[in-house]
């Protein structure tokens, strides 16, 4: 029997999970008018200088009654609305890997087409895009992240500092939504929704999950729950090898399959982490079968599925 945890992007991001994340957008906004004026000013410096001397404070709350107003945005204790949000949304749309970030964009706009009952952006392209929800305008900037932390990085910087975006959205790449969360968005203070990005460490890490960060897709721990139980559950597989890229992604789908499996009584007869884009498979498919595996987990992305599928298929393996 094969498995494969491979990193799977919806086409659709769910409505509800987006129109509840774009509301606690709202509550943030009168908090964060200090520190918004002064990071536009002080630029990716100002950044780092908040992070030292703020202390999580320094901000701006609103009054007794839950009211306040920010860029021309109207925020009230009803839930009400009205006036402009600005969104800055990271995606690679560039490069091998720029089919995750297409399938992302199209699932978010989806999710806007939804929540206004207006037909989708059609494109999946960096730039400037408005929706219009009844009396909400919601501005999009698209950034390319090229699959990079770096370059994720510098985008989400540039947003909150020169676009002066009220949230952030985005990044298929795990590292690349850690990087952001560790360098923006506690510093600049401005809400984060990550996705496709799969690392359940994203929002169960005490050191990267907050109040300020979201998901609205699923983990490698969901994954591998559902995964894991049904092997146990529902095939005669006793015993299993773990594959993984050797980065977030691959060692967090090894490591959830790795404690869902133990836990189901499923024995793991190895590991092995290899580069993103390895094709050299034979050989570790031999130790796999070697190991005596019933069957197989690989925690990749499309840079190293092909390769692993095409030796899986040629070889004869009695996990087939």
């Amino acid at each position: 029997m094969y498995i494969c945890g491979f990193k799977r992007v919806g086409s659709h991001v769910n409505p509800a999970i987006l129109d509840s994340r774009l509301a606690v957008t709202q509550s943030y906004m009168t908090e964060r008018v200090t520190r918004r004026r002064a990071l536009a000013t002080l630029g990716a410096v100002g950044v780092t200088g908040l992070a030292g001397c703020s202390g999580g404070g320094g901000t701006e709350t609103a009054g007794d009654e839950g009211m306040g107003t920010e860029a021309g945005t109207t925020v009230g204790s009803s839930g009400d609305a009205s006036g402009t949000v600005r969104v800055g949304v990271l995606q690679p749309v560039s490069g091998d890997l720029q089919y995750y970030g297409s399938q992302a964009l199209y699932g978010f706009y989806s999710g806007l087409a939804h929540k206004t009952d207006t037909d989708p952006i059609p494109n999946a392209e960096t730039g400037e895009k408005t929706v219009e929800a009844g009396d909400v305008t919601y501005e999009l900037i698209v950034r390319d992240t090229q699959f990079s932390a770096d370059t994720a990085q510098t985008a989400a910087t540039n947003l909150v500092t020169g676009d002066e975006v009220d949230m952030l959205f985005g990044c298929a790449s795990s590292g690349a939504a850690r990087r952001v969360i560790d360098t923006v968005v506690g510093q600049a203070d401005v809400p984060y929704l990550a996705g496709p990005a799969a690392s359940a460490s994203l929002t169960s890490n005490s050191d990267s999950c907050s109040e300020r960060v979201f998901r609205a897709s699923e983990t490698t721990a969901m994954d591998a729950r559902s995964g894991g139980r049904y092997v146990a559950e529902e095939t005669d597989v006793s015993s299993v090898y773990l594959f993984g890229a050797d980065y977030s992604f691959g060692r967090a789908v090894v490591d959830n399959y790795r404690a869902v499996l133990e836990q189901q009584g499923v024995e793991i007869v190895g590991e092995r982490f290899v580069p993103r884009g390895y094709s050299e498979w034979e050989g570790l498919l031999d130790n796999a079968e070697e190991a005596g595996a019933g069957g197989i987990v690989g925690g990749f992305t499309v840079s190293t599925l092909p390769n692993l599928f095409t030796s899986f298929l040629q070889g004869d393996y009695s996990y087939r």
